[in-house]
């Protein structure tokens, strides 16, 4: 909501916000769109970035005009803009995603009362709004499952997973597994009858800044993995990069997409197409098919 509403009053209601909705049609939309991308409304350009999120709010807005019966249609709706593939950064082990040296730090460093949290996110790749809002009822010992179906969201809210692909099932590792029965019977008892699995210490909803600031970061400290200034070199999510490029080396890619959440396999090779490899010998596998087309003749 604070990202929508700082998208609106700096960038929407400056420029377009004079117009009436029924003023609100393609060419004008898509002039608007121009008009930010070259600087011509605004002192600067906008980076396409930023300019992408801006035409998404207009979008949103038009949307719920449609949905509350001001306009008939969303003009904005066919309005693009493309990303440029050079804006397209990949994803690099040791940058972005750590490494398994990486991880081996991590989890020597990692003794204390949230080693549980800490393994249970590299090797479920779960989002850091999953693990916050996991129940204990979600784990099952017996078939060794994590089923997914609620997050804590930004303001400690239980809600649904962020798509309906993130309903999922998702494999527990033997580390996993064992890391989770020592940690349960001293994990604190949880407020309102959450039953969550990494509550705070005094069982209420673990915020994400609390999760980072207190847990990761002094973590990532402690194992040596700092950048050149001495922060913490990577981001809570790149446990899920881990384990997506751990997957990878291991299932087809349809099924790190179920493991993973994601909506469409579109999205696993829009992040993580780069990191499939293929261990067979190109030259070989098409002089294989030379070789029989030619016997066929």
């Amino acid at each position: 909501m604070r990202s929508y509403d700082s998208l609106v009053r700096l960038h929407v209601v400056p420029t377009i916000g004079h117009l009436r909705l029924a003023q609100l049609n393609g060419p004008t939309l898509e002039d608007w769109r121009d008009r930010l991308l070259t600087g011509s409304l605004v002192r600067a350009p906008l980076p396409r970035s930023l300019a992408r999120k801006v035409l998404g709010a207009m979008k949103s807005i038009l949307g719920e005009a449609v949905r509350g019966g001001l306009v008939a249609h969303n003009a904005a709706a066919p309005v693009k803009i493309e990303r440029k593939q050079r804006e397209q950064k990949k994803l690099e082990v040791g940058v972005d995603i750590p490494g398994k040296g990486d991880i081996q730090k991590l989890l020597a460093a990692c003794t204390g009362r949230h080693r549980a949290l800490i393994v249970t996110a590299i090797f479920t790749g779960m989002r850091a709004s999953e693990l916050r809002g996991l129940p204990w009822s979600a784990v099952n010992f017996e078939n060794n499952t994590i089923t997914v179906r609620q997050r804590a969201d930004e303001r400690g809210v239980i809600g649904p997973p962020k798509s309906q692909a993130g309903y999922r099932t998702i494999p527990m590792v033997d580390i996993v597994a064992n890391t989770l029965r020592a940690w349960q019977p001293l994990c604190p008892a949880s407020l309102g009858g959450l039953d969550l699995v990494f509550p705070t210490e005094r069982g209420g909803i673990r915020p994400h800044t609390n999760l980072v600031a207190r847990i990761w970061n002094p973590l990532q400290r402690k194992a040596g993995l700092i950048d050149v200034n001495g922060r913490a070199k990577f981001h809570f999510h790149s446990a899920r990069h881990f384990f997506a490029s751990w997957a990878i080396e291991r299932f087809p890619p349809k099924r790190a997409q179920v493991l993973l959440g994601h909506s469409s396999i579109q999205m696993t090779f829009d992040v993580y197409g780069h990191l499939l490899k293929d261990g067979d010998d190109d030259q070989a596998k098409l002089g294989a098919g030379v070789a029989a087309l030619l016997d066929a003749a």
